[in-house]
């Protein structure tokens, strides 16, 4: 009697806390009825903080909290890194409450088409467009180049040889590919070098021969040594009355960087109008549009239909254009995965092959076997458990992967995963108990819960 009781005892605070877990892992969705926001709004910036993109973002960001534009603040989350892909994704596998809002210029469309990623504007639903900056090619004080026929010429004559800074997939990319498009046969080398400060320090140090800049920074750089010799705007800069457009050059392209803002695919209509009427109000106010002016960026807004259509047209011109591969690279990762287990065969070959030689020869067998020394035998090492190994590392690889997978729009949560995981993980290690098994249930769904808001809450680290 006494045990059973105390077997329930050990059972029940487990089973208890186990199911508070649960309840706390399927966190409710938002009542639809809810006034909205009733909580801070995430703004992911794929890039890292000091940029365009992010210094748009926090002149926004002032502006609506200031003028009480929102009830609630914008917290502003920097993601840089692959093309701005990986901010991108992040926001397309948010949950679609409104909460996570996507920052990004046209690097969305291009990052589709050079095959960095698989998804574009479909993937998000489109909320504003604010703000648009020119372009600018650019080349050093002293370069030969004095206008666009003198670059494009030589492009056709020295294939692939012409430097041509940029970062790839985005904008500055895309210009460079339009020039080709408009000449057959002039072929640009181009090369990676980040954002408007590292290709402007590539520049200055003769790393590349040319680059494009918007508009804004060229204006701060030019002083240091640079010239412009196109324009990429239907006509000619207020700010830069001397530099000529691509069109008056004889060349038909006009491009330029618009700022849009995105929510997850299946965001409630009613959130996006909130949130665009604030974007809308704040373009409006004084320090918006005293910043804009400062840095020669065009006033412009638009949404619903008009935004739409200018994605169209963007789509259409930029699926037009090759995105091809500029260099290819070795595949890296698999280079890495066939290092890794290459290594991996060579240790377990190993350890096969001295297991072999211990059972097939005696003089091998009788030299493991325990000395006896004064305090007595010594007992022999333990037997090196390989399937355990194995299987440890088997769950782990699956763990990684499910946190990955997506399947016709469902994926498995960051919190389930790590309790399933770290309750599989427990089982190996430890001996069999059934006893055990409510403690398990219940310390690996306290270390999911635990891990999922260290990582959300104190790291603002977005987990699937």
């Amino acid at each position: 009697m006494h045990r059973h009781s105390s077997i329930f005892i050990a059972c029940r605070l487990p089973a208890i806390l186990l199911l508070l877990c649960v309840s706390g892992c399927a966190a409710p969705a938002d009542d639809p009825g809810t006034a909205w926001p009733n909580r801070p709004i995430k703004l992911v910036v794929p890039f890292a903080a000091g940029g365009g993109a992010d210094t748009l973002g926090r002149i926004f960001k002032k502006a609506i909290e200031e003028n009480h534009l929102l009830p609630q603040p914008l917290v502003i989350v920097n993601v840089g890194g692959a093309g701005a892909t990986i901010g991108s994704r992040r926001v397309k596998n948010a949950r679609p409450d409104g909460y996570t809002v996507l920052l990004l210029h046209d690097a969305i469309l291009m990052s589709k088409y050079s095959g960095k990623v698989a998804y574009g504007p479909e993937a998000f639903e489109p909320v504003a467009g604010t703000a648009e900056n020119g372009l600018v090619i650019a080349v050093r004080d002293d370069s030969p180049y004095q206008n666009l026929d003198d670059l494009v010429d030589d492009a056709t004559v020295r294939k692939n040889q012409i430097t041509f800074g940029c970062n790839l997939g985005t904008p500055t990319h895309f210009v460079g590919l339009l020039l080709e498009r408009e000449r057959p046969g002039a072929a640009f080398r181009f090369v990676q070098t980040g954002d408007g400060a590292e290709r402007f320090a590539s520049l200055r140090g003769d790393h590349i021969e040319l680059t494009v800049f918007s508009n804004e920074e060229f204006l701060r750089y030019q002083p240091e040594g640079i010239r412009a010799l196109g324009f990429f705007g239907p006509q000619r800069h207020p700010a830069l009355p001397d530099v000529p457009t691509a069109i008056e050059q004889g060349y038909e392209i006009e491009t330029g960087i618009m700022h849009y803002w995105w929510m997850p695919k299946g965001t409630p209509p009613a959130r996006i109008a909130v949130f665009a009427k604030a974007l809308e109000q704040a373009m409006q106010t004084e320090e918006v549009q005293d910043w804009l002016a400062q840095v020669e960026s065009d006033p412009v807004y638009m949404e619903g239909e008009p935004l739409k259509r200018r994605l169209e047209r963007l789509e259409t011109k930029i699926a037009a254009v090759d995105l091809r591969r500029p260099i290819d690279l070795p595949d890296l990762p698999g280079l890495v995965l066939a290092a890794t287990l290459l290594l991996a065969g060579c240790v377990v070959g190993r350890a096969v092959y001295r297991r072999f030689r211990l059972a097939s020869s005696p003089v091998e067998k009788a030299a493991t076997v325990a000395v006896t020394e004064d305090d007595g035998p010594v007992a022999p090492a333990p037997a090196p458990r390989y399937g355990l190994a194995l299987v440890c590392i088997a769950l782990t690889t699956a763990y990684v992967a499910a946190l990955g997978l997506e399947f016709h729009g469902l994926s498995v949560g960051f919190r389930a995963a790590t309790a399933v995981y770290a309750a599989a993980i427990s089982l190996c290690l430890a001996p069999f108990d059934w006893r055990r098994l409510p403690w398990i249930a219940g310390l690996s769904a306290v270390l999911s819960l635990g891990l999922h808001f260290l990582f959300t809450q104190v790291f603002v680290t977005d987990l699937p």
